[in-house]
């Protein structure tokens, strides 16, 4: 009964726990490869807990328990390399994901390893991009392997410095072109010495005179402009 006492507990504690954590971490090896792995940690446990059950009815194992030690430390070390290349990928994604979430937020247009997109999601160890051929899951590392371009990020010139940031100094030059229609004259107004205004083709045009109003009661500003 001493015998036979300790390979239930190990089995039920230790050997599939054991191979269930090589099979979570070791994703460097192929999975054949993985599983070989856990079935050998599974034959060192069961093993170790046999010779613990024989030493302990008294028989003399010193010969067996030098070679199952030999074999357990080469076995070991395999394993404490597999888990480590496996938890260095997993952090790795971990800590990318983070600044990937501070960096981008969901939405932006972004372009990274090929791919271009919106990004759907950023989850712990992955980022989740919307592109023109589907969803595409990137490893969360690609924040430090990869160079990531931001396509498109709207921004009213509503200051200097948005043209200063980017090495354009308005005050060298003799034209400048904004898309705004309001918010520029907040930080540029007072630099123009004259300006010109161009009406774009849609619905927010500021050129009134484009549109059709049917049931306004004329005149009314802006409109009719008082000096027309």
């Amino acid at each position: 009964m001493l015998l036979l006492s300790p390979v239930p507990m190990v089995r039920d504690f230790g050997l599939w726990s054991g191979a269930d954590l090589l099979l979570a971490t070791a994703t460097r090896l192929a999975h054949t490869q993985r599983l070989a792995l856990a079935r050998v940690a599974q034959v060192l446990i069961l093993v170790g807990a046999i010779l613990v059950g024989a030493d302990q009815v008294g028989i003399k194992i010193t010969f067996l328990a030098i070679f199952a030690a030999g074999a357990a430390a080469i076995i070991v070390g395999g394993v404490a390399l597999a888990v480590g290349f496996g938890a260095r990928d997993y952090i790795a994604n971990l800590i990318g994901a983070h600044y990937l979430r501070q960096a981008f937020p969901v939405g932006q247009l972004i372009r990274v390893a090929g791919h271009e997109g919106r990004i759907l999601e950023v989850t712990a160890t992955v980022i989740i991009i919307e592109t023109g051929e589907g969803r595409v899951t990137l490893p969360g590392r690609i924040y430090n392997e990869q160079p990531i371009a931001v396509i498109s990020r709207h921004v009213e010139p509503s200051d200097l410095n948005c043209l200063l940031s980017l090495g354009i100094d308005p005050m060298q030059k003799r034209y400048v072109m904004l898309k705004s229609r309001v918010h520029w004259r907040a930080g540029l107004g007072a630099l123009a010495k004259s300006v010109v205004e161009c009406a774009g083709i849609g619905v927010c045009t500021s050129d009134y005179s484009e549109l059709n109003f049917t049931k306004v009661r004329r005149p009314i500003y802006p409109l009719d402009l008082p000096n027309r």
